[in-house]
């Protein structure tokens, strides 16, 4: 890739890569970083971000892990916009921040991409992607055609997260090591 691009990542279910619209973002209530007014394109820094930005939204929304598709962006780098993330203390815990931030940044059109902390790791960065910023066709360079196949911990971690929330169980009892041997199917010993 010629040095004027990043690349950038997403993990995407098979059937709903074209077209790169960002509808999907509006969904529901948005997403952390977009109000359901401003469609965005959410992506990783690197395969890995992509992945576990995936993995968590999917635990959270009870998605399966259908056909999965690795969706690569290259992006002008002249086209990224870097958020002063040190203005803004709050903004983990301050979900109603980022939104506004976001669409501030998705309607004023001046970037293709924002660079923003990835909130699973936030020494980690994703990239907010505005399908429509004038230039957004022109100027990406997209590969949406690799086969992505997670890890098949990935799946089981979501049956075990998934039993825990069927039985109710409250976040610090699902990291005891005796409880998720017990949710997991060992009934030897006692909890």
């Amino acid at each position: 890739m010629a040095n004027g691009y990043i690349h950038v990542y997403r993990v995407c279910n098979t059937d709903f890569v074209r077209p790169h619209n960002g509808y999907g973002s509006i969904m529901r209530n948005g997403g952390r970083w977009n109000s359901n007014k401003y469609p965005c394109i959410y992506t990783g820094a690197n395969r890995s971000v992509a992945q576990l930005e995936w993995v968590s939204h999917s635990l959270i929304n009870e998605f399966d892990f259908p056909n999965l598709t690795m969706i690569t962006y290259a992006i002008p780098k002249d086209q990224i916009f870097v958020i002063d993330i040190s203005k803004y203390p709050d903004w983990l815990d301050n979900e109603s921040l980022t939104k506004w931030l976001g669409d501030e940044f998705l309607s004023n059109k001046e970037s293709i991409a924002l660079c923003v902390p990835s909130a699973m790791d936030p020494k980690e960065l994703n990239y907010i992607v505005n399908p429509n910023h004038p230039d957004f066709a022109a100027n990406m360079i997209i590969n949406d055609s690799e086969v992505l196949t997670l890890n098949k911990r990935f799946s089981e971690v979501k049956e075990f997260v998934k039993k825990a929330w069927d039985l109710n169980l409250p976040a610090k009892l699902i990291a005891n090591k005796k409880l998720a041997k017990y949710i997991s199917g060992d009934k030897s010993g006692s909890i």
